[in-house]
């Protein structure tokens, strides 16, 4: 629920006092208050931006408690999903026969540093009718996740494979726009599918929104 002079949000939030400058003309004070949380906008010359970005107190997050003095501390829950291994396909695989030849990536490795790429014409045709044509250049990579607290157990589990798409120019609904357009994005593959039938189908169906 918005006003003039703030917000208001339910949830499980925990005790908490925050000040951060997230608006060129005022701030915002938060007030955590359990079930409520009040987002209170506060004119800059009551608490300068020196002050800024300070919380205390803690929040019951979506993947851990924030426990905030001055700065902020994690504690992840058991549950939370953690990233465990990232593979990307390098080339020796066999498409015909549905398989693709992964490799482990180590952690300290940047994404797509092993991969092998391919580049092709991608169009992609705009609300208002232009037609953008750039060169997508793609690869494959497939990541795991396991719960925080029990990486050492196969399961549960989380695995996704997908395509890593990058543009060679902006493209999209908002490249006139402040936010710009886009110059790559992920789409999950489909079992019994080829990389480049991913790009296509991606190609088809999505459109990158302002």
């Amino acid at each position: 629920m918005r006003t003039n002079l703030g917000e208001v949000t339910f949830g499980l939030n925990g005790p908490t006092i925050a000040v951060h400058a997230w608006s060129d003309d005022h701030n915002t004070l938060v007030l955590g208050l359990g079930l409520v949380r009040l987002y209170l906008h506060i004119p800059t010359w009551i608490i300068p931006h020196y002050d800024m970005d300070r919380a205390y107190g803690f929040t019951f997050a979506d993947t851990g408690l924030h426990v905030h003095f001055g700065g902020t501390r994690v504690f992840w829950y058991p549950w939370s999903w953690d990233h465990y291994k990232h593979w990307e396909v390098v080339a020796g695989g066999s498409y015909a026969s549905g398989e693709l030849f992964f490799i482990e990536l180590p952690r300290r490795m940047n994404h797509g540093e092993l991969a092998t790429k391919n580049s092709v014409p991608y169009t992609y045709a705009r609300k208002n009718g232009d037609i953008q044509k750039v060169t997508a250049t793609y690869y494959v990579s497939r990541q795991e996740w396991r719960w925080y607290w029990f990486g050492w157990l196969s399961w549960p589990r989380k695995v996704s494979t997908s395509i890593v798409v990058e543009f060679s120019a902006e493209i999209g609904e908002g490249i006139d726009t402040w936010k710009g357009g886009t110059l790559g994005c992920g789409y999950e593959l489909l079992p019994d599918e080829t990389p480049l039938e991913c790009l296509r189908r991606m190609e088809r169906e999505r459109k990158f929104s302002r």
